[in-house]
């Protein structure tokens, strides 16, 4: 996983940007929330500080990053210092699966979501949440990550190629849903994302191509 050290390191400064960028943390959660399944046990790959796996109650979560499992563990997570290539679960034994703002970190994605694939029960979901590489605002993060700790070595995907790698890897679509709509203003920047959206902006619709911040519901194909 590329960062792995900057993660663990600056773990603070990382989960500070949640509650500096609070309105559009929200409006992803919700975006994701659409789409969570409503039972069976639930894992976060690459849970970080533990923000979203909170929010949507996911009550397990791995990370290779140290220093933010201890601040997810805070937040009363049950986790586990792991790579998602190489999951410390046997095979079918989760119902969904989170992965949320990892793709760009991850060099072999088809492997990790293979790996995905064989903790995920028969027909078992997996959720993923992704900045799109080609709405204006993953256009920004891509000429700005040179400048961020966090992004530098980011690779950033479009949603095509997402699906793509997805049904590459044994994976059916079900449901998109997309928020954070149009082209940010000029106060945004990678430290203060929220400050270029208003709240129509921060609306939740249902799809992709409108929204850089996009949710898609997959199912463990047979």
């Amino acid at each position: 996983m590329r960062g792995v050290t900057v993660f663990s390191q600056r773990a603070r400064e990382y989960d500070r940007w949640f509650s500096e960028n609070q309105r559009l943390f929200q409006a992803e959660i919700e975006a994701l929330r659409a789409l969570l399944p409503a039972a069976g046990p639930g894992l976060e790959v690459g849970v970080g500080t533990g923000r979203f796996a909170s929010a949507l109650r996911i009550p397990f979560g791995v990370d290779p990053a140290r220093g933010a499992l201890e601040i997810a563990a805070q937040r009363g997570l049950a986790v586990c210092q792991a790579c998602g290539e190489r999951l410390p679960f046997s095979a079918a034994e989760f119902a969904f699966v989170a992965l949320i703002t990892v793709d760009p970190f991850v060099q072999d994605l088809l492997r990790l979501l293979g790996e995905i694939r064989r903790v995920l029960s028969p027909r078992g979901r997996l959720l993923v949440g992704m900045i799109d590489r080609s709405s204006p605002l993953g256009r920004m993060y891509e000429q700005q990550k040179d400048a961020d700790p966090f992004y530098r070595q980011a690779r950033f995907h479009s949603v095509e190629e997402m699906i793509d790698l997805l049904h590459a890897a044994g994976f059916q679509f079900l449901q998109a849903r997309q928020t954070l709509i149009g082209t940010p203003g000029p106060a945004a920047s990678t430290d203060h994302v929220q400050a270029g959206f208003d709240e129509q902006s921060l609306t939740v619709r249902d799809g992709y191509g409108q929204g850089a911040f996009v949710a898609l519901s997959m199912q463990k194909a047979r």
